[in-house]
C-alpha cells in the first residue's frame, strides 16, 4: 500500500517557555518524508526541543545544521529520520536543501519561524498550518502604495509559498480608490485585482485581505490614489507540502 502522499499529523511548534528566545518544542506527530522514496517519521512521547543557539545534536538541544543564529532571519523546521526510522528534528535556513546529520537521510519541512533585529524567535502561534503574530498583530507597515504596481516584503517566512494573512487599511481621505493585492508569481497587480474600495472621505476602516506571496516573501501592490493605505502582516498559512 502506497503512503498518502502528503501526510502530516501533529509536528506543530511553540517558543519554548523556559528559553523563548532561543529555542522551539515540536510536539509529538507523525508525516511522511518527501522525495522519491518517502518513509514514515514518527515522533512520539514528549515534546521535542530544539534550539537556535547551538549546533543540531540528536534529541533535546542544538538544533541548528549549519552556522550560528543570525538576526532577521527565517529557520525552517525540519522532520528527519535514519534508515532505521530513528526520528529527530532540526532547524535551517533552507527551505529545500537542510544539512542532515550523519546517518539521517529522510526530511520533511513542516514549518518555519523567524528570528528578530535582536536575534531572538518572534513570538507566534501556531495552529496547524497557520501562524499568526502574537501582539502586536501589526508589525510591518508597508512603504507607501503607489499607482505603479510594486512588489513590498511581509512579515512572512523566506524560500517558500505562503498564503499571507493582511489586513490593508486605507487611507481616512484623498479621495476614491482602489487598492490592489496579488501574487507576485501570477503578474503584477491590476485594477481588475482590486481587493479593497475606500470612499472619498471615508471612514478608512480597513478589512482582512488573503493573498499569497513569492518565494522572497512579497506581494505584488498596486492602488489608484498614491499612498492611500497601508498593509499589515498579522500571519500566513504554511502548506508545508500538505495536498491542497
Amino acid at each position: 500500500m502506497p503512503l498518502p502522499s502528503g501526510h502530516l499529523f501533529g509536528l506543530t511548534s511553540s517558543r519554548n517557555f523556559g528559553d523563548p528566545d532561543n529555542a522551539i518544542d515540536l510536539v509529538p506527530g507523525l508525516t511522511v518524508s518527501d522525495g522519491a522514496t518517502p518513509v514514515w517519521h514518527e515522533i512520539d512521547g514528549v515534546a521535542l526541543t530544539k534550539k537556535l543557539s547551538g549546533q543540531w545534536q540528536a534529541g533535546n538541544g542544538g538544533g541548528l545544521d549549519a552556522g550560528t543564529k543570525a538576526a532577521n532571519t527565517t529557520y525552517h523546521l525540519w522532520s528527519i529520520a535514519k534508515s532505521t526510522g530513528t526520528p529527530d528534528a532540526l532547524l535551517s535556513t533552507s527551505a529545500v536543501s537542510p544539512l542532515l546529520p550523519k546517518g539521517y537521510m529522510f526530511k520533511r519541512r513542516i514549518g518555519a519561524v523567524i528570528t528578530d533585529a535582536a536575534g531572538k524567535i518572534r513570538p507566534y502561534r501556531q495552529i496547524g498550518g497557520w501562524f499568526h503574530w502574537l501582539t502586536p498583530v501589526a508589525l510591518d507597515p508597508s512603504p507607501a502604495i503607489g499607482t505603479a504596481a510594486a512588489n513590498v516584503v511581509l512579515d512572512v517566512p523566506s524560500g517558500v509559498k505562503v498564503l499571507a494573512e493582511l489586513f490593508v487599511s486605507p487611507a481616512t481621505s484623498g479621495g476614491n480608490s482602489f487598492v490592489s493585492i496579488c501574487d507576485p508569481d501570477l503578474g503584477a497587480a491590476a485594477i481588475e485585482d482590486a481587493v479593497i474600495f475606500n470612499n472619498a472621505g471615508g471612514s478608512g476602516s480597513g478589512m482582512p485581505v488573503s493573498c499569497f506571496t513569492n518565494t522572497t516573501r512579497q506581494v505584488s501592490v498596486r492602488s489608484t490614489l498614491a499612498g492611500s493605505a497601508t498593509i499589515y502582516t498579522r500571519g500566513w498559512f504554511d502548506p508545508r507540502g500538505t495536498v491542497l
